[in-house]
């Protein structure tokens, strides 16, 4: 009988070690996945409830103002008390909901689309992804967790919106289950060049398919392109291009990975690197053509980290003074809105305001929250070029 109740507490032991052991065994890459989808599904409802009582609010006090309205028409003694009211209703349910809701139901509406469509990408790439080897599932996974990333940043952009509540803000997001950019993207401030891989490995296919993508755009750039000293801009600016979309299909059946990768290029690139260089064919160029290329070549020096090309165009920062800024971000992208720039000259001096919406991370990886403000660009001509001198 101790025999027989001393091997039941040991089989208990065992048990209870067990599910210590099984409790405590790290989640694997998948299931970390799916508690991130869960995560950033549980965001966008909220988005979207807060979306939903946001619109119910609005389309109550449109219809307090209606009432408002009728009423001042009707000559009765009563109407004039009920007017008041109705007036008061609108004026105090509107500031509260300027105080209640962190942004705009169209914001909302859009970050949520835009969410959902990420989220969609991120579960169709992940079919079959527990068929794939250890490494490229986590490859995979981490890659898939950077797209969700994208969610949180979308959370710190609505947080820091001002729109008004009446104002629209919309956002496309292309639906089928590739996106649409894979047969070729183009708008009027960037070239686009998509790259293609496929491997049995994960991080071989995106690497592939990154250089695969530089090559094309390199090899697009370079097209009539004799000078040496041009083909280094090129090279310069391509190593410099960023990524700005990725996406990949696991083939569970031959167990491979065809990964896509999206170039993103500025159409001006070439010469903003031309305008570093302050090439003399600047000088009897027009003015504000001018103007807005070194604009250009100081946005595309900012985001590279090119300290030497930003010194060339301009002396509103000294050298200790970039290094320092450089070195507080990891990621940074001044997003200037060059479009809506306006340049006034006076003789050998001018501005050019615009607005600008800088994106990013902090050298601690902390998103830095992207909000649009106006900036003024302040340019002295020097020896028949035109220099920045002072940025407010």
């Amino acid at each position: 009988m101790q025999k027989i109740r001393s091997c039941a507490i040991g089989a208990l032991c065992v048990v209870v070690l067990g599910g210590v052991v099984l409790s405590a065994a790290p989640d694997s890459p998948l299931e970390l996945l799916s508690r991130r989808l869960n995560e950033a599904n549980q965001t966008i409802a909220k988005w979207e409830h807060s979306s939903s009582e946001q619109l119910a609010l609005m389309i109550f006090i449109a219809l307090c103002g209606g009432v408002s309205a009728v009423l001042q028409a009707v000559q009765r003694n009563w109407t004039k008390v009920a007017t008041v009211v109705a007036g008061a209703a609108v004026s105090t349910l509107t500031t509260i909901s300027g105080l209640v809701f962190d942004a705009n139901v169209h914001t909302l509406k859009s970050i949520s689309l835009e969410a959902r469509g990420i989220i969609r990408d991120v579960e169709e790439s992940s079919v079959g992804l527990d068929k794939a080897d250890p490494a490229s599932q986590a490859a995979a996974v981490k890659d898939l967790t950077h797209k969700l990333d994208k969610i949180d940043l979308l959370e710190v952009q609505q947080a820091g919106s001002s729109t008004s509540i009446f104002e629209i803000s919309t956002t496309a997001y292309a639906e089928g289950r590739q996106p649409s950019w894979i047969n070729g993207k183009e708008d009027n401030l960037f070239s686009y060049f998509v790259g293609t891989a496929t491997a049995g490995s994960f991080n071989d296919a995106k690497v592939a398919a990154e250089q695969d993508s530089r090559a094309k755009a390199m090899a697009s750039l370079s097209q009539g392109t004799v000078a040496s000293t041009s083909k280094a801009y090129i090279e310069s600016v391509v190593a410099s291009a960023e990524v700005s979309d990725s996406y990949f299909a696991f083939d569970s059946i031959h167990g491979t990975f065809t990964y896509y990768a999206l170039l993103r290029v500025p159409k001006s690139s070439v010469s903003r690197f031309a305008v570093a260089s302050l090439a003399p064919a600047l000088a009897t160029a027009d003015p504000e053509a001018s103007i807005r290329q070194t604009l250009q070549a100081y946005e595309t020096a900012f985001d590279s980290k090119n300290a030497a090309d930003i010194l060339k165009i301009s002396s509103a920062q000294t050298p200790a003074a970039l290094r320092s800024t450089f070195d507080r971000y990891r990621t940074y992208k001044l997003n200037l809105k060059l479009e809506n720039a306006t340049v006034s000259l006076a003789g050998n001096s001018a501005t050019a305001q615009l607005t600008m919406k800088p994106s990013g991370t902090l050298s601690s990886g902390a998103l830095i929250p992207s909000v649009e403000k106006r900036v003024t660009f302040h340019f002295a001509k020097e020896q028949g070029t035109w220099k920045i001198t002072a940025i407010n």
